[in-house]
């Protein structure tokens, strides 16, 4: 039984409490779960049976078999198959028949929190006994009986051990370097507060005591320049939480749903931009906790999702992973003062609560192309071998394109290490609008795109470049040509971001290659195009097609949660400057083509 409601916790919700300082987690536990406990503890027979009366000379027999469950209105119901038959016992074994009824039981339960102890009970409200058809039947009254005084009390013995779920949180808030006095305070508050069934889970209420910060304690605010170990402590923090979303994404898209698979890998692109963010505007602090809470937010309800349907057999770790989860983030948000640590060795704590046998290399920051990866983001998996001589100028080579549109190598080779001046500005533009077009004419055979939007999809992709770079792959620095590169990793001419797409593209290609950089800012253009906007009908909104633009560049420039922003009133002012920018370059680029990006040149 402990295996079987250790799987079943999926902490998902925090609400306050009566006090400040009393924080109620929510627990719901999967009926399929349920199910499992009754199958371990009451239907032990073969082929899920329990055979509660058997009378000499196997005369009087009542057996329930294949029990289902299901709940609502605050109770759970399980259902039951029942055959049984009566008579009266004779000489040698035999026995006379008085009647047989085979049909269908179902019992109404009430759980209930037994008392100190963490531990659900239920008790029988109620029962009813329906024919094979699932109907209401006429049925001896000596077979009620043997309901009542057989079937009940032993529907009553079922129970769901809360303890090892909430061990194994324990154990990771144990690790997580808080302070010990405080810390073990709260742990010995840790109480079972009410379990109340909903159609979607049993729902456990689990109220914790979190104390209140010290006299005069403040969260820690800004603090001085680090020094250099700091510096790659802090890229280790940043790495690690990186590599481990990444990890955890991947495993809980195996075998899932396309629309799960989705939902999965938007929220790891948002969770990438989200480091992206953290980088971007505090490179001083380590963002890893922010980042795990804002994260842990999106996961919830899909880890719900994933619970639902998973069998009771191969649940377990991944159920006692998001409840460890979920109490770290969850008491570390109300007292900040216990100073957990999320760090590299919790994290990998956590992810082998999901899969013990996980590896550190598995657990180790690479930039790799991961095929796997590539599929769940929506990405063709396959792996392109051709390879483009070294440049002189940069001491890189052009590594392997991967499964992107294809175009005549000439075209990105004529680019290479040019940057434009106002005597070879018409030249430049020119060659940059072959490469788009000929980009743009590969991903129409590829048929991707439906054909009532390639004219505004061919417009896009150039006014991206437009918004991005000025079409510009490259760029004079400190005397030298260089990457056009942004102060947090953005590079090249449609300005891929080397963290948000790890393990998508070949970095040292996106840098290097102006033909590969925008081929791969074409596919991540095409897929936000297609698989965001028109998939969600962003262009039905207000009737205005140009809308599709409008979300696909706002996913584009900061993820799967930013589809909207372009047309919601609270956007902040930042962004909403970023899309009146872009879609003012989008209609000149429909307008006057390339002459439109003239314009950053003082043209």
């Amino acid at each position: 039984m402990r295996r079987f409601v250790a799987t079943a916790l999926l902490m998902v919700g925090v609400t306050a409490g009566a006090a400040a300082d009393e924080l109620v987690l929510n627990l719901p536990v999967n009926y399929g779960l349920v199910r499992a406990a009754l199958i371990e503890q009451i239907f032990i027979g073969p082929e899920q049976t329990a055979r509660v009366l058997e009378g000499k000379n196997a005369c009087n027999v009542l057996t329930l078999s294949h029990p289902e469950v299901e709940g609502g209105a605050g109770r759970i119901v399980i259902r039951t198959r029942v055959v049984s038959r009566s008579g009266t016992p004779l000489t040698q074994g035999r026995c006379l028949p008085l009647f047989e009824w085979n049909g269908v039981l179902e019992a109404t339960q009430a759980p209930q929190v037994l008392d100190g102890q963490r531990v659900i009970g239920f008790r029988v409200t109620d029962s009813k006994i329906l024919n094979a058809e699932g109907e209401k039947s006429a049925v001896p009254g000596v077979l009620w009986r043997w309901i009542k005084e057989n079937v009940h009390p032993r529907l009553d013995t079922l129970k769901v051990d809360l303890g090892p779920p909430l061990a194994a949180a324990e154990t990771l808030l144990r690790d997580s370097g808080a302070d010990a006095v405080q810390l073990e305070s709260v742990l010995s508050s840790v109480r079972v507060l009410a379990a109340v069934a909903s159609v979607e889970a049993l729902n456990i209420d689990i109220g914790v005591t979190a104390p209140p910060p010290p006299p005069g304690w403040t969260a820690p605010g800004a603090e001085p320049a680090l020094t250099i170990e700091e510096l790659a402590q802090w890229r280790d923090a940043w790495q690690s939480w990186d590599v481990f979303a990444t990890w955890l994404v991947k495993q809980l898209a195996l075998t899932r749903s396309p629309a799960l698979r989705e939902t999965l890998a938007a929220i790891l692109l948002d969770a990438r931009h989200d480091l992206l963010a953290a980088l971007a505007s505090d490179a001083g602090r380590d963002p890893v906790r922010g980042l795990f809470r804002q994260s842990w937010r999106r996961l919830r309800p899909v880890m719900r999702e994933l619970g639902r349907d998973l069998p009771a057999a191969e649940s377990l770790q991944l159920l006692s992973f998001v409840s460890a989860a979920d109490a770290l983030e969850s008491i570390d948000r109300v007292a900040p003062q216990l100073g957990f640590r999320i760090d590299r060795d919790t994290l990998r704590r956590l992810a082998r609560t999901l899969l013990p046998a996980v590896s550190d290399d598995s657990l180790a920051y690479t930039t790799a192309v991961d095929p796997e990866l590539r599929e769940l983001l929506g990405f063709d998996r396959e792996v392109e071998t051709p390879v483009v001589p070294q440049l002189n100028w940069l001491d890189l080579l052009v590594p392997p394109a991967h499964a992107m549109v294809t175009v005549d190598p000439a075209l990105g080779q004529k680019l290479q290490g040019w940057v434009p001046r106002a005597d070879d500005l018409d030249a430049y533009l020119r060659q940059v609008e072959k490469l788009l077009d000929a980009i743009a004419a590969a991903e129409k055979k590829r048929g991707k795109v439906r054909r009532e939007f390639i004219e505004l999809y061919e417009t896009l992709l150039p006014a991206t470049a437009y918004m991005e770079t000025c079409w510009r792959q490259f760029e004079i620095r400190h005397g030298k040509i260089d990457t056009l590169q942004s102060s947090v990793g953005s590079v090249g001419i449609m300005q891929i971001n080397k963290h948000v797409w790890r393990g998508v593209y070949d970095l040292n290609a996106l840098a290097s290659d102006a033909a590969y950089n925008a081929r791969a800012g074409n596919e991540i253009l095409v897929h936000y195009l297609v698989d965001y906007a028109i998939k969600r009908g962003e262009h039905e909104k207000t009737g205005n097609p140009d809308n599709l633009a409008r979300a696909a560049y706002a996913v584009y420039n900061g993820g799967p949660g930013h589809l909207t922003r372009y047309r919601k009133a609270d956007t902040k002012p930042a962004l909403r400057k970023i899309d009146e920018s872009f879609f003012r370059k989008f209609k000149a680029v429909r307008r006057d083509g390339r002459e439109a990006v003239k314009a950053c040149f003082g043209g």
